[in-house]
């Protein structure tokens, strides 16, 4: 996609789930950038099914927008629970997957609904919503969640990742953001289909 230099990953294993994080397409990132079409992107997020049931975190592709880039990860977590809402790689989820390509602008980091793209998700916003619930409760603040090898893989804290969601009209992807120079780390790790947002 461009010739900067390649962020190392760290391989790691997540002791609580007894399975390695990352996948095969870490080490050719440029070789797997984001198909251009949604029925090609549906098709490269079925491709990771088999990845999915060995790795925690998975490398889905790469996407570029005024010079930064971010690279987006997809979860065992996120693979369970898109399957069990019907939803995996379903044109919605494909559709969220693509409005990462909006990259995460910290200056336009919040929305009062009805765009499309990366959005905080701040834990004292009221009322709660379930997306708070799935995040903090479920991922963020449950010890039994592999929230902490995530950050360990991602080379930061769990204190330091941005709890975000990736949105599109009917469906958000859930996760969490670590921020470097020039580039950010996107890894899903849940969803939300109700409709407030």
């Amino acid at each position: 996609m461009n010739n900067r230099a390649e962020p190392k990953y760290s391989q790691i294993i997540d002791h609580d789930m007894g399975i390695q994080l990352s996948g095969a397409a870490i080490e050719n990132r440029q070789m797997a950038s984001v198909p251009k079409t949604l029925q090609e992107m549906r098709k490269h997020l079925k491709s990771l099914q088999d990845e999915l049931k060995s790795h925690t975190a998975v490398f889905f592709g790469q996407f570029e927008r005024d010079g930064r880039v971010i690279d987006v990860f997809v979860t065992d977590a996120l693979y369970k629970n898109a399957r069990r809402e019907n939803e995996w790689a379903s044109g919605h989820m494909v559709s969220a997957l693509r409005n990462a390509q909006y990259g995460f602008n910290l200056d336009e980091s919040r929305s009062n609904g009805g765009r499309d793209g990366i959005f905080i998700l701040d834990r004292d916003y009221s009322p709660e919503n379930s997306m708070m619930r799935k995040i903090f409760d479920k991922f963020l603040d449950n010890p039994r969640s592999s929230a902490t090898a995530v950050a360990e893989f991602l080379g930061t804290t769990k204190e330091q990742l941005v709890p975000v969601r990736l949105v599109h009209h009917h469906i958000r992807l859930l996760g969490v953001l670590a921020r470097r120079a020039g580039e950010d780390l996107l890894v899903l790790v849940d969803l939300d289909k109700e409709k407030s947002r």
